[in-house]
């Protein structure tokens, strides 16, 4: 779900640099309130606030939001996870020659579901002599290879049909987004016709492998740095041409990825205590596996000492 929050993403391959001046491309650093380096074991005593900063690949400096440590609320990090494809297996029965079979698979990753669209393909055979429950499932298997807008692979053992979503080629439209991880529902049934049209279950569907969206892939990073480019200033996304927009991740890189959040409060002249708005979360994508002890020394005692939680850790 796409909120208010406001979205900051950094990126990093693990490597501290002493100073900004000696940022390297995809190096870190994290300074005080007085423009020193942070360092492993330093907390809110030693700088109320802090910042972190960056180096993309050209060089160039990306600085994160000041961030007062006792507005901090969590510092959690997410591990590297490979996505994992959904698997349905379809069990179909015995067919009765005559009877019309249907299977349907419904696209519940298209989020397009209107009264004039919907994302469903529905393979039929309506049985002859001498068909079988292996012969019915290798037909609604063929029907799906030859199908060019299926979202499925599918193969057959004795009747029983092994559904497996595709893989999503993760390239980029003409707007630099891209395509969500296909998820589906399977129906299997009997159109009786003795009973006006009316379906009726037919066989057993079973979802055997349930989808995983995994964390830290390349366009899953990518498309959180896209919510966060209004921040940057780029409000363009719709109409063309497209601002390219300020992307730090690289293609073809996984990440680990922290991320802070902080309550947004500040004081004006017209309050004489701190005013609330939308929480600010700060993304930080550290290559998978390299750097990450690094970033952590510095990090972790400094949020370990704000007044909310430690490092909360998801694999």
């Amino acid at each position: 779900m796409v909120t208010n929050r406001v979205y900051k993403v950094l990126e990093t391959d693990g490597t501290s640099a002493a100073t900004v001046a000696a940022l390297a491309a995809h190096d870190f650093l994290v300074i005080k309130k007085d423009n020193t380096a942070l360092v492993a074991g330093d907390t809110i005593q030693d700088s109320d606030t802090i910042q972190i900063v960056v180096a993309d690949a050209a060089g160039t400096r990306i600085f994160s939001d000041r961030i007062k440590g006792l507005d901090v609320r969590s510092f959690e990090k997410q591990v590297y996870r490979a996505k994992v494809e959904q698997v349905v297996t379809v069990t179909v029965g015995t067919p009765v020659v005559g009877q019309q079979y249907n299977l349907s698979i419904i696209d519940t990753s298209d989020k397009e579901i209107l009264q004039c669209r919907q994302a469903k393909r529905v393979y039929s055979r309506i049985a002859v002599t001498g068909d079988t429950a292996t012969t019915l499932a290798a037909d609604y298997v063929a029907q799906i290879t030859a199908d060019p807008a299926s979202i499925v692979t599918a193969s057959n053992v004795a009747g029983a049909i092994t559904l497996t979503a595709k893989v999503v080629a993760n390239v980029a439209n003409a707007a630099g987004e891209y395509p969500a991880q296909y998820t589906f529902e399977a129906f299997s049934a009997q159109v009786d016709t003795s009973t006006n049209g009316f379906f009726q279950a037919f066989g057993t569907v079973v979802y055997t492998t349930p989808p995983d969206y995994g964390c830290g892939n390349f366009w899953q990073v990518r498309t959180l740095e896209q919510r966060g480019q209004g921040y940057v200033g780029v409000t363009n996304r719709t109409k063309f041409p497209v601002e390219a927009g300020q992307y730090l991740s690289t293609a073809g890189v996984n990440y680990d990825v922290y991320v802070i959040e902080y309550a947004n409060n500040y004081s004006t002249n017209s309050y004489t205590q701190a005013a609330s708005n939308s929480p600010i979360s700060i993304v930080i994508l550290c290559t998978a596996g390299a750097g990450v002890a690094t970033l952590e020394a510095v990090l972790g005692p400094y949020f370990e000492s704000t007044p909310t939680e430690a490092l909360s850790v998801a694999s």
